[in-house]
């Protein structure tokens, strides 16, 4: 407080000395300098200015000259009290706008209040309605099982006499009943893993056989041959009548007028034929399809496909993870198409 006073006082000095002419350069340097320094200085002096500009344009400069220092003080009261004047507005005003910005701040708060309250009222509400369905439900339900007792008479005499009755034991599903999916037709020097089989007897789907030796011929019940050539495993398989080659050798056909195609299942992909004739060969790294007749598709698990003509052959093996269809020039495979004969 008492640096500002001195500024003041300082300010005043100089202000008197521009009025009366005698400013040197170093005080016009100090004088500079404190009007760049503070706002409230450079009012002060545009206003102490224009009162010595007032007074000398009614012709009394050279009264004041001569009344100088009867009057410095008075000039001088007039001018502080000018000046604290400012500095109260400068102040009021800075309250003004600390109050304002507290008034915001209080607002705002008063809002968050105000929606947090509307968001705990709307999450009590569910809550509520939540508490109200579930107890609805548990009425309902024991209304419900009170109903089927009354109903029953045998479970409402266990419940009058307090006996418990012990759960039922669920059955098992019984097994789906094998389909019929083709007929052993014909066979040559057949030596089979496990009991011999007679011509004409039924083949079921699931059913897996192994030709250990010899020749076997089947009869799908949708009217199309295979002859297996032995060593063979193979399976029936009752979705679209296909027979699964695990290993070994078969050559098939399946007539134009046929209302299902012959499909032939290997590990790396499967055959498609209708009204072709066609020879599979099956093993642990690979399968062979040769058209002798009419054409057919053939695919492999991940969807790729290509048709084949007559006398086309394809290699279908496993490339790293997946399996792909190779054409060849001729067939590794030696096939035999009929069932020999003594």
């Amino acid at each position: 407080m008492n640096d500002r006073a001195s500024l003041q006082a300082e300010l005043l000095l100089l202000c008197g000395k521009v009025r009366d002419h005698t400013l040197t350069p170093g005080d016009a340097a100090r004088l500079d300098e404190l009007l760049q320094a503070d706002e409230s200085a450079r009012l002060l002096f545009v206003r102490y200015l224009s009162l010595v500009s007032l007074l000398e344009s009614h012709g009394m400069g050279q009264r004041v000259a001569r009344e100088q220092t009867e009057h410095r003080e008075e000039i001088d009261h007039s001018l502080f009290e000018e000046l604290a004047m400012l500095e109260d507005q400068a102040e009021a005003e800075v309250v003004e706008q600390t109050w304002a910005q507290r008034r915001s701040k209080t607002k705002k708060r008063q809002g968050r209040a105000g929606r947090n309250k509307q968001r705990t009222l709307v999450l009590l509400g569910a809550v509520v309605v939540c508490v109200i369905a579930l107890a609805v439900f548990f009425v309902l339900r024991d209304k419900d099982s009170q109903s089927s007792v009354a109903e029953d008479p045998n479970q409402q005499a266990r419940s009058i006499s307090g006996g418990t009755e012990k759960p039922s034991t669920p059955k098992p599903l019984a097994p789906a009943e094998p389909v019929f999916v083709a007929t052993l037709t014909a066979q040559y020097m057949a030596v089979w893993d496990g009991a011999d089989m007679p011509i004409d007897t039924a083949l079921l789907s699931g059913q897996r056989l192994s030709l250990v030796a010899g020749f076997a011929e089947i009869t799908t019940r949708h009217n199309a041959v295979v002859l297996i050539e032995g060593p063979a495993q193979f399976e029936l398989i009752d979705k679209d009548s296909a027979i699964y080659l695990e290993t070994g050798k078969l050559v098939g056909f399946n007539s134009p007028e046929s209302d299902q195609p012959l499909v032939v299942r290997a590990l790396y992909g499967k055959a498609i034929a209708h009204g072709a004739e066609l020879g599979v060969s099956a093993e642990r790294k690979g399968m062979e399809v040769t058209v002798f007749s009419g054409n057919l598709s053939v695919q492999t698990p991940e969807g790729a496909s290509r048709v084949l003509q007559a006398n086309e052959t394809v290699r279908m093996l496993l490339d790293i993870d997946r399996s792909v269809i190779s054409l060849r020039e001729r067939a590794i495979n030696a096939y035999t198409r009929q069932l020999p004969t003594d």
